[in-house]
């Protein structure tokens, strides 16, 4: 095999930013899973609670919120940034821990990128000052890059994060929790043959 078929198999794959948007599409928001008939209705049910508990609790956020989470997405999106929502508020729940972990690493992996590309432009600014370098840009245009984020849900959804008494309640506690069976309750089961 070449090169440039080994390139474009890797091309053809989904990025890490796809497949955690996907991986987060088909996390249980509320007991519902997208299986389900009433997967919709649920995640817009949860929605709705949380923006009406972050409008008590600081009506700035609304516009910030209703942007995230804006029905003229497509479902797949919302879903997804939902059960983000949905991991980061409820990260206290043994069955949301792992994957509130897996968010919390890369958020934390993002961070060091933007901690070297801010550390890089004051590299650059110290050897050659505001000139422009031998790739073509300048320190303005290194320092412009700090603001890039690849995972930009995982850290917008950060400023929207209600207090847990304020959160809405959790419906199928029990499915997020370590009591008795690891199984899923018949009715979830049923639902994913």
């Amino acid at each position: 095999r070449s090169i440039v078929e080994d390139l474009e198999k890797v091309r053809s794959e989904p990025s890490l930013r796809e497949a955690l948007l996907g991986w987060l599409y088909r996390t249980p928001l509320q007991g519902s899973l997208p299986a389900m008939n009433d997967d919709q209705q649920t995640v817009f049910a949860f929605i709705e609670e949380y923006e009406t508990e972050l409008k008590k609790f600081d009506a700035s956020l609304a516009p910030e919120f209703q942007s995230f989470l804006s029905r003229s997405q497509p479902f797949e999106t919302c879903r997804a940034r939902a059960a983000l929502l949905f991991v980061e508020s409820y990260r206290d729940l043994p069955l949301l821990s792992w994957p509130y972990l897996l968010v919390e690493t890369v958020v934390e992996m993002e961070e060091w990128f933007v901690l070297w590309r801010m550390r890089h432009a004051r590299m650059v600014e110290r050897m050659i000052g505001r000139k422009t370098g031998t790739g073509g840009s300048g320190v303005s245009y290194l320092d412009a890059t700090t603001k890039y984020r690849i995972f930009e849900e995982f850290w917008i959804v950060r400023t929207l994060l209600l207090p847990r008494d304020r959160l809405p309640p959790l419906r199928q506690k029990a499915l997020y929790e370590l009591v008795g069976s690891l199984s899923l309750p018949p009715d979830i089961a049923s639902q994913l043959d």
